[in-house]
């Protein structure tokens, strides 16, 4: 048997935390024009020291606002995972998520096995953000998910409140 010198993470309670991105935080994203669908980048999780992690979402509610634009990255490139995608192309029941800029994917066809996507944020404001741009979304709603791992002591995800 082979020895690792290796340690193993745990949480808090000292069990062992295993797994390509063991913990899911969630964000309800209710589009509002004059607040959460106003142009600009909204934070979505406030992230404090290293992760590993990952970034989608689903559309819970059709999106509405002609022209209106959303995104999915972080704090220094807002369009760094989900590049912009027309908001009224974001259908209830479709997934945003890494490389489909443009065309959300089908739930029920969405291939997990080749959806095998990991970023690090690393430092300081470094929050994974969503970006609404060309005009505001008006209507509509998304359920965004961040799949994470810690990488050092104190590193953690939180749901910032949307605004």
């Amino acid at each position: 048997m082979t020895l690792y010198q290796g340690a193993l993470d745990s949480d808090g309670n000292r069990r062992a935390v295993g797994g390509y991105l063991p913990f899911v935080s969630h964000s309800l994203w209710t589009f509002s024009a004059a607040t959460t669908g106003a142009q600009g980048t909204h934070v979505v999780f406030n992230v404090t020291g290293d992760i590993l992690f990952d970034v989608f979402a689903t559309v819970r509610t059709d999106l509405t606002g002609a022209s209106a634009v959303v995104g999915l990255g972080n704090t220094s490139n807002p369009n760094a995972i989900v590049g912009n995608t027309t908001a009224t192309d974001c259908d209830a029941g479709l997934v945003l998520a890494a490389g489909g800029a443009g065309s959300p994917s089908t739930l029920g066809l969405m291939n997990v096995a080749t959806y095998v996507n990991m970023y690090l944020l690393s430092g300081t404001s470094q929050d994974v953000c969503l970006r609404v741009g060309t005009a505001d979304v008006t209507g509509g709603a998304l359920d965004i998910y961040c799949l994470w791992k810690p990488l050092r002591d104190g590193s953690d995800v939180t749901v910032a409140t949307p605004a």
